[in-house]
């Protein structure tokens, strides 16, 4: 092989080590894998992307889209050769009061959850599984043909029927199914009964992340509510919150913030319940006081030093300083987003981490809203996930 050929190899494999190793370097803001268009705003262009990447901007005003500026953002080596090309919108970005407190939610399911089967005694001493075609997770909607208001109004039906038939509709993972189950007289309550765990709705405490400056919606704890409820449309209201204390979490048990609400002072309209939060309508009377920022696309968020919002102590927030160790490319909603590191000294003393109650507690990196805390991680509670902020904002 000539000198000249080696030589002529060598810089390309150096060109391609060089081409390598730039890709990776804009890996971490995850910009550069987008296939398609991407929404930044101005402060997450200038202050992050801009500042980070060889990146070279075209611009055109785009007036169809109430001003905001369409561009294309081009990734370069060397800062002459295009590697990759992304269609993108740079806006004001949406403005949001941002949360921290914490609110009571309670919330009505439209239907009765399943959360357990027992069996019944009989008068002959034997046990009977009455309920067999039904499991945790499903969702009553329709007794006999009709919406149940509630599980005591289940519980009257059976009993009234004094063995009847029942005809059950049920939600099981999205698709309908109808039972017919046959009540059990119940020798211990001396009653006719199924045998089910029923739940018809969930009450608790939690952290709000956001609500939007411009429709007054609101978005809470970074994950749906538990206890089988199926995630949609949903009833209920938040309310005012105190923190009395909480339980410290350590490896292998979560902590908890305990506290208590006022159901006298409704602090908002619950109307959805989703994968990514909690959604509803604030009442604008109690926005006085909340601070306002700017929301972050998950394009923005990055490794390094952030910090949380949250209160564990009464109803005031404070800001903890965070880690975030890890961020993942996401394309479409999904739970663990980022992994989070709690490293404020105050707040691992008051809680020893993530606790329980702090779902929802929104996270500000570079003045904007990127994200809120959503669980913990069992084996080290200062560690836990989030959810991105962009799969919040439009529910």
């Amino acid at each position: 092989m000539s000198r000249k050929r080696l030589l002529l190899k060598c810089v390309m494999l150096t060109v391609a080590i060089v081409a390598l190793s730039v890709c990776l370097s804009v890996e971490s803001g995850r910009v550069y894998h987008f296939n398609s268009p991407v929404a930044l705003s101005y402060t997450e262009y200038n202050n992050h992307i801009n500042q980070h990447y060889p990146v070279t901007v075209r611009t055109q005003v785009d007036g169809a889209d109430g001003g905001a500026v369409s561009c294309t953002l081009r990734y370069k080596l060397f800062r002459l050769f295009t590697i990759k090309s992304i269609d993108a919108k740079l806006s004001e970005g949406v403005e949001v009061y941002v949360g921290g407190f914490p609110i009571g939610v309670s919330s009505r399911s439209d239907g009765l959850a399943v959360t357990g089967i027992q069996e019944i005694i009989g008068v002959d001493g034997r046990k009977y599984s009455v309920a067999e075609q039904l499991r945790s997770g499903d969702i009553i909607v329709k007794v006999n043909g009709r919406t149940p208001d509630g599980a005591d109004d289940l519980k009257r039906v059976v009993i009234n029927g004094k063995g009847q038939p029942i005809e059950l509709t049920v939600e099981r993972a999205g698709t309908i199914i109808t039972v017919t189950v046959m009540p059990s007289y119940d020798a211990l309550s001396g009653q006719y009964r199924l045998g089910l765990y029923l739940r018809d709705g969930i009450e608790g405490i939690g952290t709000l992340t956001y609500i939007r400056s411009d429709n007054k919606r609101f978005g809470a704890l970074g994950h749906p509510m538990s206890a089988g409820l199926s995630t949609g449309e949903t009833k209920g209201h938040i309310y005012a919150c105190r923190i009395d204390g909480s339980i410290k979490g350590i490896k292998g048990k979560a902590g908890e913030l305990k506290g208590s609400y006022d159901k006298q002072t409704t602090l908002g309209v619950l109307d959805a319940n989703r994968p990514t939060g909690i959604y509803g309508i604030f009442d604008a009377q109690y926005l006085k006081g909340l601070q306002k920022v700017k929301v972050g696309s998950r394009n923005s968020a990055h490794m390094g030093k952030a910090y949380i919002l949250t209160t564990v102590d009464g109803s005031i927030p404070r800001q903890y300083e965070i880690e975030i160790v890890k961020t993942a490319y996401q394309e479409q909603a999904k739970e663990k987003g980022m992994v989070i590191c709690v490293t404020d000294p105050d707040l691992l003393q008051a809680t020893g981490g993530i606790v329980q109650g702090m779902s929802g507690s929104p996270i500000i990196q570079d003045g904007m809203l990127i994200g809120a805390v959503s669980h913990v991680f069992i084996n080290d509670p200062t560690r836990g996930y989030a959810m991105y902020a962009d799969w919040m904002i439009d529910n």
